[in-house]
């Protein structure tokens, strides 16, 4: 099952997105950076990953198409023993992300329909849960 969240725009600082599509692959990798909370290099992404096995090249593609989404930015080079290497990190925290997807879905479903705000966090959240299990 694949559920991608449109945000049409968001704002902050002086970023501005007008359209972000994650799908769910995006969101593993957006996961293991929210979790891990500090940028983190290609290596060590794979290296937190339980869900799979990465290649390092498959990696940098999801990155980068992130990059180019808004939802990543390039934080700073790590240093390792043999060289230098990129991190990244969010632009958006998980939470944010969970509030624009609320506010997404609420968006796009008709107004004649009635639902509680709470519930709807609440079930994001359970979804969360089970996909870090």
């Amino acid at each position: 099952m694949c559920y991608t969240v449109v945000i049409k725009e968001i704002s902050w600082d002086n970023l501005v997105v007008k359209s972000m599509k994650l799908t769910d692959t995006e969101l593993e990798i957006m996961s293991i950076l929210w979790e891990n909370n500090v940028p983190m290099s290609s290596a060590e992404i794979i290296e937190a990953s339980n869900a799979r096995t990465w290649k390092e090249s498959s990696i940098y593609a999801i990155i980068n198409t992130l990059i180019g989404k808004g939802a990543v930015i390039q934080s700073n080079l790590k240093p390792t023993s043999t060289k230098n290497v990129r991190a990244y990190k969010p632009v958006i925290s998980q939470e944010e992300y969970i509030v624009l997807a609320v506010s997404s879905i609420k968006k796009s479903l008709k107004s004649s329909l009635r639902f509680d705000n709470n519930a709807i966090v609440e079930g994001i959240r359970a979804l969360l849960e089970v996909g870090h299990k």
